[in-house]
């Protein structure tokens, strides 16, 4: 999933051994298009919500949702203003994700402290969760 379509022949070149088990789906930014209802087991992101403000994130979340099976995890990697005030990070913190999961009809499972390794903010959140 993508939302700009111009990345589309980078990612083609760069992972040109596995085209037969890759397809590049463009997205409007908040959407799952083209996966079926309940046909996902496990859903993972590093490094994209942490960007996303709180109604992109909660928009994703329904579609996850949508989605994931029915005892499918997901795991995402998300901004916490908790432990950081970084300005280019999203207004998110494990609270305010903690209740976007649960509005969006998944479960939580737990949320971890995540170092992020950059000297100018601390931590960042893991949020697992699951689908029952």
């Amino acid at each position: 999933m993508e939302l700009n379509e111009e990345f589309f022949p980078y990612l083609g070149e760069r992972f040109s051994s596995h085209q037969d088990i890759i397809q590049f789906v463009k997205t409007s930014g908040s959407d799952l298009p083209g996966v079926p209802d309940s046909s996902i087991d496990f859903v993972f992101s590093f490094d994209t919500f942490v960007h996303l403000e709180r109604r992109v994130v909660g928009k994703y979340l329904s579609e996850i949702c949508r989605v994931l099976r029915h005892g499918g995890v997901g795991v995402l990697h998300h901004a916490d203003q908790n432990r950081t005030e970084a300005p280019h990070r999203s207004n998110i913190t494990d609270r305010i994700m903690k209740g976007l999961v649960e509005k969006a009809g998944l479960e939580l499972i737990c949320q971890e402290p995540v170092p992020t390794n950059f000297r100018h903010y601390d931590e960042d959140c893991l949020t697992v969760f699951t689908k029952l």
